[in-house]
C-alpha cells in the first residue's frame, strides 16, 4: 500500500522514512503519521489509521479430477460456508458435469467475511464427453447347430 502526503517541502514518518510517498504492508491495525515542514519551519502532523481485518483461509472438496458426461452431479462444500460456486456445469452448490460439456474446466468458490475481505479457491476438472450409452441391435431369430 502507498500512503501519500502532500502540502509541504519535506516529511518525516513515524516509520523512520522520509519523502512524500512509503511504501507499508501492515499485518495488524496501525496508525502512521507523518510530520510536514515547509521551507520556513513551520510543520504540520497527519495521521492515518489503517486497519486490517482477517481473512478466511478459503477452499472446497467434493469435486473430482476426472468425470464422464455422463457421471451423476457432484455437491461441493465450501468453507468457509456463506460463499458461492462458479464455473460451467455450477448450479448452486453442484457440479453437473452433463451441463458443463466436454472439456477442462475452472470451478471457483468465492467467499467474503463480514469485512468484505474477499478470497476464492479454484480447482479444475477434466470431462470427457461422447459414449454415453450403448445400443444392442434387435435379436434375430437364433438356432443353435447341433454337433
Amino acid at each position: 500500500m502507498v500512503l501519500n502526503a502532500t502540502g509541504t517541502d519535506n516529511y518525516v514518518w513515524n516509520t523512520g522514512e522520509t519523502g512524500s510517498q512509503i511504501i507499508v504492508s501492515p499485518n495488524d491495525t496501525i496508525v502512521y503519521d507523518v510530520v510536514g515542514t515547509n521551507q520556513f519551519g513551520c510543520s504540520d502532523t497527519a495521521m492515518i489509521t489503517i486497519n486490517v481485518f482477517p481473512s478466511d483461509q478459503v477452499s472446497f472438496s467434493g469435486l473430482l479430477p476426472v468425470y464422464c458426461q455422463s457421471d451423476e452431479a457432484s455437491p461441493l462444500t465450501g468453507l468457509p460456508e456463506g460463499g458461492y460456486f462458479t464455473g460451467p456445469g455450477m448450479v448452486g452448490g453442484v457440479f453437473n458435469p452433463e451441463l458443463a460439456g466436454d472439456g477442462v474446466h475452472q470451478i471457483v468458490y468465492h467467499y467474503s467475511n463480514a469485512y468484505e475481505c474477499t478470497d476464492s479457491a479454484v480447482h479444475t476438472t477434466r470431462v470427457f464427453g461422447g459414449l454415453t450409452s450403448i445400443e444392442l441391435a434387435p435379436i434375430r431369430q437364433f438356432a443353435p447347430t447341433k454337433p
